[in-house]
C-alpha cells in the first residue's frame, strides 16, 4: 500500500488513491473527501482490477546450451536438484552466494511452470555429461583399474585378518 497517497481534486472533491497488489489482482482504495454544504463527507471505495503482473525470469541459455541464472554462472540444474532434495530457497541462496532470494524463487517458479521441458533439458545434460565422461576415460585410461584396486584391498584384508 502506498503510505503517501497522492491527492487529486475533482470539482471540490479531494481524492486519495491507494493501491495494493496481491497475486495477479490489483486493489485500489479510493478515499474521497467531498465538501458538501459546508461539511466534509468521506467515502472509501474498494475497487478490484484484474491486472497481469509480469516478472522477468532470470534464466538464460549460454553459448553451450546450458541454462543459467542471469548475471551468474549458476546452472538451473543445480537449483532444481537442490529444490528436489527439499532445500529451501533461503538455503539455496546460502549454497550459491551469487544468487539472490528472488532469483531462486523465480527459477523454482520457472521450473514448476515448465517442469516437463526442464526435466527433459536436465536429462539431456546428464546424458551429455555421461558421454563426455566415457570419452575422457577412453582417451585417458586410469593407471590402476577398479578391479586392481579391489584385489589390492582384498589382499590387504587377507594379510591383516
Amino acid at each position: 500500500m502506498n503510505d503517501n497517497p497522492s491527492p487529486y481534486a475533482i470539482e471540490g472533491v479531494l481524492v486519495y488513491l491507494h493501491s495494493i497488489i496481491y497475486g495477479s489482482v490489483a486493489y485500489f482504495i479510493r478515499d474521497t473527501i467531498i465538501l458538501h454544504e459546508g461539511r466534509f463527507v468521506e467515502e472509501e471505495v474498494l475497487v478490484m482490477v484484474d491486472a497481469t503482473i509480469t516478472e522477468v525470469i532470470p534464466i538464460h541459455t549460454d553459448k553451450d546450451g546450458r541454462m543459467r541464472v542471469s548475471g551468474t554462472r549458476v546452472l538451473l540444474d543445480l537449483i532444481v536438484e537442490a529444490y528436489r532434495r527439499g532445500e529451501t530457497p533461503e538455503h539455496i541462496v546460502q549454497m550459491y552466494t551469487t544468487l539472490t532470494l528472488d532469483q531462486v524463487y523465480l527459477a523454482i517458479g520457472y521450473y514448476l511452470r515448465h517442469r516437463q521441458t526442464v526435466d527433459e533439458y536436465i536429462r539431456r545434460m546428464d546424458e551429455e555429461a555421461e558421454r563426455l565422461r566415457r570419452e575422457w576415460e577412453a582417451e585417458h585410461p586410469p593407471k590402476v583399474t577398479q578391479a586392481e584396486l579391489a584385489a589390492r584391498l582384498q589382499a590387504k584384508r587377507d594379510s591383516t585378518g
